[in-house]
């Protein structure tokens, strides 16, 4: 492989800085011994090349490939099944604004925080959650970092103050997250 291919390819894996450091320990080390400047500089590449080519090969292979999805440990596979059979509700405001207060108000029975991520409990919530979207809230919001957390609480707090009242059929205006929802 010519120079300047080596050198790219380094460079491309954000390894040429350290290839080059190592490039110069060596030619110090061989220069030290009596070789002349031009093997000794022709070794030292050979040799760092030597050291940095599996590392470059490994990240050009896996730089193609997308690392799986974090999932939130915990959850059945059939959600479904985890879902309250006797929630029904045919407004999709109101799904919406059950399935956001049910992960906001059931999230210090349900997540538990291990060495290894996140961990849902649905077993320990008191009530089962209403329907699909209260597992995706809980799941986004479990394995999002703690301030991205605090934002649940506030969108669960700005989305609770729209009151949907059966019995008057008024609602109280709201603006910001899903305030336009009816």
């Amino acid at each position: 492989m010519g120079n300047s291919a080596v050198w790219n390819r380094l460079m491309k894996a954000g390894l040429r800085p350290a290839a080059e450091s190592l490039k110069e320990e060596i030619r110090l080390r061989l220069r030290s011994t009596g070789m002349e400047k031009l093997a000794a500089n022709t070794q030292a590449e050979s040799e760092m090349w030597g050291t940095f080519r599996p590392v470059v090969e490994r990240l050009e292979t896996n730089k193609g490939e997308e690392p799986p999805a974090p999932q939130l440990s915990g959850l059945p596979a059939d959600t479904d099944s985890a879902l309250d059979p006797a929630y029904q509700e045919p407004d999709p405001g109101k799904r919406l604004r059950d399935g956001l207060l049910w992960a906001a108000e059931q999230w210090m029975r349900v997540i538990r925080d291990t060495d290894d991520g996140p961990v849902a409990n649905l077993k320990a919530a008191s009530t089962p959650p209403p329907n699909p979207f209260a597992l995706m809230v809980l799941s986004t919001y479990a394995l999002s970092p703690v301030e991205k957390r605090r934002e649940l609480i506030t969108r669960a707090l700005a989305f609770a103050t729209k009151a949907h009242d059966a019995d008057s059929g008024e609602a109280q205006p709201q603006t910001g997250f899903l305030g336009d929802v009816e």
